[in-house]
């Protein structure tokens, strides 16, 4: 009777063992799946308008989220490219790394060169600065037109205390963005009859 006792509570043992087998694989899947999927949508602007009552502005914010093909040692948000306007014209673009963004080297100072492509080409983007919190680079308005303009966007940044996080963005047609071409209009600036442009 023992011995028939043990048999069936090895057997339950086992089938618990195997559905935990089941329900992990089972896990890794659907979230292999997900990024699969994350990664295979089409790739769309957000739009935010912000109320700015302490300086008396409303800020357009047109946000489109990367994809980490080398993410930062703690993952805590998804990476983003986000263009703010006002009044019709560009007043930021940065990345949101998701990572305290540092130089590569710690003995370098001043302007921090961000390592990228663009359509697969090589191309450094130069920073204008850091946001106060490390995890934003903003980088110069000749910088976003090119983007703008491209297919496909890589960058690599170097995290503090750690390795060189690597973004992707697949660029969404600037057209395409909510807001009735609000983002059109603010981004790429018009050529008056001299010949000169317009300022962002």
């Amino acid at each position: 009777m023992e011995r028939l006792c043990a048999l069936e509570l090895r057997g339950v043992q086992g089938l618990k063992l195997l559905n935990l087998a089941v329900a992990a694989t089972a896990l890794v899947c659907s979230a292999a799946l997900a990024q699969q999927s994350k990664t295979a949508t089409v790739a769309q602007w957000q739009y935010v308008k912000d109320d700015d009552l302490l300086h008396g502005k409303v800020h357009d914010r047109f946000i489109l989220d990367g994809v980490y093909l080398t993410p930062p040692h703690l993952l805590t948000k998804t990476p983003s490219l986000v263009i703010e306007c006002s009044g019709g014209k560009v007043e930021q673009n940065y990345f949101n790394t998701g990572a305290v963004v540092v130089h590569r080297d710690q003995s370098q100072h001043g302007m921090l060169l961000i390592e990228g492509r663009i359509d697969g080409k090589r191309r450094d983007f130069l920073t204008t600065g850091l946001s106060t919190d490390g995890l934003s680079v903003f980088f110069t308005r000749i910088d976003l037109k090119d983007v703008l303009a491209a297919k496909q966007v890589v960058i690599g940044v170097y995290e503090y205390l750690g390795a060189q996080v690597v973004i992707r963005f697949d660029m969404a047609d600037p057209d395409a963005a909510p807001e009735e071409g609000k983002m059109t209009r603010c981004t790429f600036a018009t050529r008056s009859a001299s010949g000169e442009a317009a300022s962002m």
